[in-house]
């Protein structure tokens, strides 16, 4: 326990920086004027450093009555406040469920795209006849650039039944393969694919973790968490 409280006061505990993902216009968030790429900087006046702290501090203000007060900084640096108004008591109770209260407010913190990284293949499937193994990163497919899960998705189904290349890294190193996606079935459900499963989480970039200095009273409570 001494150990652990030395190393968290000495190196702090990570922390996500606030930055918002995906905000819809006609959405609660959206309406009050938070947009895609702003940092909440204070909830209600409360100063928030981290995701969690944001998850934390609306949950408490959502519990309240009036307008939730919001601290912001655009990405070109400029600071303001907006105000997120739920007049409907009935609604506002509903939001205090933490799993509905960023889908019901259009609220939605910075997660990273999924890569196109293989965590597993589908045996005899196209993309192991083809070499591909866990751990490969899946970066081109036809030429053409494969950015994150998304753009292979989309670059995979419209190519049924039809031989395509891909280009992949493996250990450093850079690869290329040819295979027909074909039409496949999992729990019920038909999709084009080509036989492989991908990680569902991906870090975030340097700039996204901050590092939290902790008093010695704050890193012997952390450290008994």
């Amino acid at each position: 326990l001494l150990v652990l409280t030395g190393l968290l006061y000495a190196s702090g505990v990570p922390m996500v920086r606030p930055l918002l993902g995906n905000i819809d216009p006609t959405s609660l968030a959206g309406q009050a004027g938070l947009k895609s790429g702003d940092e909440i900087t204070s909830i209600n006046s409360h100063a928030v450093n981290a995701q969690r702290d944001v998850e934390i501090d609306m949950l408490d203000a959502i519990s309240g009555s009036g307008p939730i007060r919001i601290g912001v900084r655009s990405p070109d640096g400029s600071a303001h406040t907006v105000q997120l108004r739920i007049p409907n008591p009935a609604e506002r109770l509903r939001l205090t469920e933490p799993a509905l209260m960023g889908q019901g407010l259009g609220l939605n913190l910075y997660t990273p795209p999924l890569q196109a990284v293989i965590a597993s293949v589908v045996p005899q499937g196209p993309a192991a006849r083809a070499g591909l193994a866990p751990g490969d990163r899946i970066i081109a497919v036809n030429g053409q650039p494969v950015r994150d899960l998304p753009a292979l998705q989309s670059a995979v189904q419209s190519h049924a039944g039809q031989s395509i290349s891909l280009r992949y890294l493996r250990a450093g190193h850079e690869y290329g393969a040819r295979l027909t996606p074909t039409v496949q079935t999992a729990q019920g459900r038909h999709f084009v694919g080509i036989g492989i499963e991908v990680s569902q989480s991906a870090p975030f970039p340097p700039g996204m973790v901050r590092h939290l200095s902790l008093s010695r009273p704050a890193a012997f409570v952390r450290a008994n968490v």
